[in-house]
């Protein structure tokens, strides 16, 4: 219920925003609808379908039993959608919508079906489809005259990029509509979408005294008054919190509290879980900044209480760390340590959902890439055949034979590309992964060691390095020969592979030791790692290989925060570490003090 509770109340947020670029057309329901023709029927479904949903159904049920032409049939199967959203029936809402973008003759409706998929998609965090509607609709969106749709269209495009972190493209989206003769609820969405990508920019610059903060510091001020013209409750409480923010990062305590506090109870009215959370979060830590240990920890329970209604974000992860942090300045250091757990995953689950993100965000880049390329070279084709027609006979001869030739060497280069890349893949085969564990081999897993070390510390990241070696193996290459310990060491990297993560780094230094690079990883959660690790391994089923007793494995484990950015450094520390391990008993986790 938790996450549903979420994603409902999100893509409540977005059809509000989304939508409300038709809100001020909406006329009043008419009580006599039925003597209405089914053309102006379709059209007071479509006006009162938020504002007077049980209305809109009720005319929607009583035009499934008319005989529609098609365009009145699109219509209907557009408000159908629509009211699906409402019953949380979004697989059937998303079944009908594709139907329209494929199918619908009017390109108004069609572009209103593809804004609707891309809110669903963005409510539902499905990055990837949501990429590939704003491909597919792009062109249409040039070939259509209403106005509110228009900007319907750019609106969810700019949150859908704001909610994917790719804060330039929404800006990019709203860019023109500024200048738009448009309503003043829709100039205060357009101006908090602005504001929302303009502050993260801001936020995740190294640069905090650039001239955007100045820029800020004058334009979300306006952007409340804006909202506040145009009576929008919620939108205007959304770009305080953005005042608030800018104030902490900037240490303005005062600035932040007076944003909010004055505010609270109209926040609380709007019963916005994310809204509510977000302030209760940035009085705590404007608290907490003054040294107001009382107030901060008030806000952080609330903050925390009311959290139990969203899914796991940045605000939850900013919640657990405030908490423990209180609970380690009190003194109460077992509550303060299963806090620490508590944020330490919630903020790898975050970690995770933004990696996931930029990936969906990466391929969709290398899809349209190829798709470009592909046109290109399709189009090439199309101009050679036209210059073709325009020959006579014996050119087209002489072009059909030109054609043959230049088929048996492109075949002939093809063939022989295949051949050298397939030898490149065997040799990068060879040097990247270690033949017989196939872990990294040693100088690749330095290389891409190196390259993730450069990216945390740029990105300001922790990251954790793991050195394990089995213990007594040399025992079992004498007693039961090479051949076991190969078979040993596969199973143990095979293993390791299966509780690794996907963006973790598992490597072959030399002989039965490895290690692992764990990136925007603390040091807790490395530990929880290594100890599934070294548990998984004693699991291994040694009879079967031949053994008569469990195979265990002693860990080393530091971080970055300890050992620092150099990579020597976090290999020669965790394996000082791994080597403490052995001398307590062996088949344990040390951590590098």
């Amino acid at each position: 219920m938790k996450v549903l509770s979420a994603r409902l109340t999100l893509f409540y947020l977005i059809f509000v925003i989304s939508y409300s670029a038709l809100a001020d057309s909406s006329k009043s329901p008419a009580e006599n609808w039925q003597s209405l023709s089914i053309s102006e029927m379709l059209e007071l479904a479509d006006e009162v379908r938020s504002s007077n949903s049980e209305l809109s159904n009720k005319i929607i049920n009583h035009l499934q039993q008319q005989k529609l032409n098609d365009q009145q049939q699109s219509k209907l199967t557009y408000l159908q959608a629509y009211q699906f959203t409402f019953l949380s029936d979004y697989d059937s809402a998303i079944t009908l919508l594709n139907q329209l973008t494929s199918s619908a003759i009017n390109t108004d409706l069609k572009l209103r079906s593809y804004y609707t998929l891309l809110n669903l998609y963005t409510a539902m965090q499905n990055w990837q489809a949501g990429i590939e509607q704003l491909t597919h609709s792009v062109e249409l969106s040039q070939h259509v005259n209403n106005k509110d749709y228009i900007i319907a269209y750019y609106l969810s495009a700019a949150n859908f990029y704001n909610q994917l972190g790719q804060y330039q493209l929404a800006l990019d989206s709203i860019s023109g509509l500024k200048s738009q003769n448009t309503s003043a609820r829709n100039l205060c969405i357009i101006t908090l979408h602005q504001l929302q990508a303009e502050l993260r920019i801001y936020l995740s610059s190294d640069e905090k005294n650039n001239p955007t903060a100045s820029h800020l510091a004058t334009q979300i001020p306006r952007g409340v008054e804006i909202c506040k013209t145009a009576k929008a409750n919620m939108l205007t409480n959304i770009i305080r919190t953005y005042q608030a923010e800018l104030a902490l990062s900037k240490k303005d305590t005062k600035q932040a509290i007076s944003s909010l506090l004055p505010f609270l109870e109209e926040i609380l009215k709007t019963q916005y879980p994310v809204l509510i959370t977000l302030s209760y979060n940035l009085l705590a830590q404007a608290y907490w900044q003054q040294g107001d240990i009382s107030n901060s920890e008030k806000y952080a329970l609330l903050a925390l209480e009311n959290s139990e209604l969203v899914s796991e974000t940045q605000q939850t992860v900013a919640t657990f760390k405030l908490l423990f942090q209180l609970a380690e300045h009190n003194g109460n250091y077992k509550k303060a340590f299963e806090l620490h757990k508590e944020y330490s995953l919630a903020k790898q689950k975050v970690n995770d959902e933004e990696q996931a993100k930029e990936l969906a965000f990466q391929l969709a880049s290398q899809k349209d890439f190829a798709n470009k390329t592909e046109i290109k070279t399709l189009t090439r084709a199309n101009d050679i055949l036209t210059n073709e027609q325009s020959l006579n006979e014996q050119q087209q001869e002489n072009s059909l034979l030109l054609l043959l030739l230049l088929l048996t060497v492109v075949g002939l280069g093809v063939t022989w590309g295949y051949k050298t890349w397939l030898s490149q893949q065997k040799l990068k085969q060879l040097t990247e992964f270690d033949d017989l564990t196939q872990a990294h081999s040693r100088r690749h897993f330095i290389a891409l060691a190196q390259q993730i070390i450069n990216q945390c510390q740029i990105e300001r990241k922790p990251l954790t390095c793991l050195v394990f070696d089995l213990d007594r193996f040399k025992k079992i290459n004498d007693n039961f020969g090479h051949h076991t310990g190969d078979a040993v060491l596969k199973e143990v990297a095979n293993t390791c592979k299966q509780v690794c993560r996907p963006t973790d780094i598992l490597g072959r230094l030399g002989g039965e030791e490895f290690a692992i690079i764990l990136p925007y990883c603390e040091l807790l959660m490395g530990e929880d790692l290594a100890n599934r690790c070294r548990e998984k391994i004693a699991q291994i089923d040694y009879k079967k290989l031949g053994l008569i007793e469990p195979i265990t494995a002693s860990f080393g484990i530091t971080c970055t925060d300890v050992s620092g950015f150099e990579l020597n450094k976090l290999l020669a520390d965790a394996d000082d570490a791994m080597y403490s391990a052995k001398q307590h008993g062996r088949n344990c986790v040390q951590a590098y003090k």
